[in-house]
């Protein structure tokens, strides 16, 4: 529902820049209208996105059930092959950052002139970005509270078992992601993929645009943690480590597309080429012409939606011509 209220406030803009000619009367009517529509696509967005966090949510619950058991005949969700260990990726932070690590949103690229944009709020966190780029056949999850953030699936846990079910997931992730931090958990969680030679898979994320917070914690744990950690840089970055803790490979973490950013995580981690997506009509490229051919596609459709308008903005505005 989200794309349809936004189709309508791009119809709307365009209605008024092109066949009002921008006058006043119109556009004042039609912000009106554009705003309501507006504030019905990003109701339905939040609505979709709470949605499809609940179906991630309970696959890595699933997941978490199914981690060492090549088969199960029980298995339901059909996101996950029967046949098979289920395909994941695993997400490791420590819990203070959660829906702290805004970005630019790049699914609100060309703004309003699209629909699907008009729902998305500017800035987005990172960890949603991460968890977008994978399929939902082979999803990112990682421990938390269900329901708490979009992002990752989330599986409940507790004081007694965390360790364990990180220990579980962590040998069976076809690759694991962390965002490191000296956090007691996130230290933790790193000297066990160490100890168990599991940093051939491991993706080592460097959030961009961090707050002070986010930065002074990034180069406090530099020295605190065993592995060699880059200088904290307002770009980001994606990096893996040798054996021996030291970098041996790292990508600028560009957001500014989810085409870049699916490219940058393909070329970095472990995870199967078919794991990670991205959209084409999330492109900007493809975005903008979308838009040019609507104006020519759209035109008659326009036009008559024009005369609609016209007879209404002529009844509350007399005087009103085109």
């Amino acid at each position: 529902m989200s794309k349809f209220w936004g189709a309508l406030v791009v119809l709307t803009l365009i209605v008024v820049v092109e066949v009002f000619n921008s006058s006043w009367p119109a556009i004042i009517v039609g912000a009106i209208v554009a705003s309501f529509f507006s504030g019905l696509a990003k109701s339905a967005r939040e609505s979709e996105r709470i949605e499809q966090q609940t179906e991630k949510d309970t696959a890595g619950t699933s997941i978490l059930g199914l981690v060492g058991q090549p088969r199960s005949p029980t298995w339901s969700l059909s996101i996950l092959d029967l046949n098979r260990v289920p395909v994941f990726s695993l997400f490791l932070r420590p819990f203070s950052v959660t829906r702290k690590l805004p970005v630019q949103n790049p699914y609100k690229s060309v703004g309003n002139l699209w629909a699907g944009a008009v729902g998305e709020s500017y800035t987005i966190d990172i960890e949603t970005l991460l968890a977008d780029a994978f399929k939902p056949e082979t999803p990112l999850i990682g421990l938390g509270r269900p329901g708490e953030a979009i992002g990752v699936g989330r599986i409940d846990t507790s004081e007694a078992q965390w360790k364990s079910e990180i220990e579980k997931l962590a040998s069976a992730a076809q690759s694991i992601f962390v965002i490191p931090s000296d956090h007691e958990g996130t230290k933790w969680e790193i000297n066990y993929l160490i100890s168990n030679h599991l940093l051939s898979k491991t993706v080592f994320v460097m959030p961009p645009n961090g707050s002070n917070d986010v930065q002074l914690d990034w180069e406090k744990s530099r020295s605190q943690l065993p592995i060699e950690m880059p200088p904290y840089s307002k770009d980001g970055m994606l990096f893996r480590l040798s054996p021996e803790g030291k970098v041996l490979q790292f990508e600028t973490l560009s957001v500014r597309t989810t085409a870049g950013l699916a490219k940058r995580i393909r070329n970095i981690s472990k995870a199967n080429k078919e794991s990670v997506r991205y959209k084409l009509s999330d492109q900007p490229a493809f975005r903008f012409l979308g838009w040019m051919a609507s104006l020519t596609i759209l035109w008659p459709i326009l036009v008559l939606l024009a005369l609609l308008l016209f007879l209404l903005l002529s009844a509350v505005l007399p005087g009103l011509s085109i």
